[in-house]
């Protein structure tokens, strides 16, 4: 089974790939955050059931809590980062190729007048 390779069957696979690379990272990124704000209102609940603030933010309270509140910053801020720049990530990792000439699709060069070097198209003007 062969791919189809004009450029309309190109440019939907790209847009598939990207769309499924867009979507994984909103979903990351949406477990980050959600991981962070759980983490930092453990720590807040944490803090009010001992009525000291202060305390409750120095005391180690178990396996890797120590620095629960670091954690769920840098987790929140990772995650909504991700969040908001998915889609120029996405299309940073997943450039669309070049489709050619209109004409003829040939994608290699063009010569001195801006002409595609296979069927003369003008590709661009110069001026």
């Amino acid at each position: 089974m062969r791919l189809d390779t004009t450029p309309q069957a190109v440019a939907s696979r790209v847009r598939l790939t990207r769309s499924i690379t867009l979507w994984t990272l909103r979903l990351v990124g949406l477990t980050l955050l959600v991981r962070g704000v759980y983490l930092g209102i453990n720590r807040a609940v944490f803090a009010i059931s001992l009525s000291d603030i202060t305390f409750a933010y120095e005391i180690y309270t178990g396996a890797g809590e120590g620095h629960i509140l670091s954690t769920a910053a840098a987790a929140s801020l990772v995650g909504l980062a991700l969040i908001l720049l998915a889609r120029p990530l996405s299309r940073l990792a997943i450039p669309m190729p070049d489709a050619g000439c209109p004409a003829c699709g040939h994608t290699g060069e063009v010569d001195r007048q801006g002409r595609c070097v296979e069927c003369g198209w003008e590709l661009c003007r110069k001026g």
